[in-house]
């Protein structure tokens, strides 16, 4: 219950996706968070998604990562708990940096810009 998954959204094997941030045996107050999964995001093997997070469009979330806290949109998280790592193309491979705050995508040549440190666009 409570999770939305959008198109094109990979879900890697063993991926954990919890709605309850205070799990207890006959919690009589347990509260539903809602989970929200973006187009096209891909979430690796083992990796656990706690409650009311939202995953970015075309984001990739790292083998075995605990995602504990909202990901931008084209951002590679890794790590317990998760952190963005590398910004990511639509075609799911690390961007390149080409100068302050420009991105190239090497398979694709598809530009990125960010604007601040939480946001990428595609130009």
């Amino acid at each position: 219950n409570g999770i939305s998954i959008q198109n094109d959204v990979f879900i890697g094997p063993n991926t954990t996706f919890t709605n309850d941030r205070h799990p207890k045996s006959k919690n009589k107050s347990y509260t539903l968070e809602r989970t929200l999964v973006k187009k096209g995001a891909s979430l690796g093997a083992n990796s656990t998604i706690l409650p009311g997070i939202i995953i970015g469009e075309m984001s990739v979330i790292g083998a075995g990562a605990v995602v504990t806290k909202d990901v931008p949109a084209y951002a590679l998280v890794a790590g317990t708990p998760a952190k963005r790592i590398r910004w990511v193309g639509k075609a799911g491979v690390p961007l390149e940096k080409i100068g302050e705050g420009q991105y190239k995508c090497p398979k694709t040549g598809a530009m990125y810009k960010e604007i601040d440190s939480e946001t990428l666009v595609a130009q």
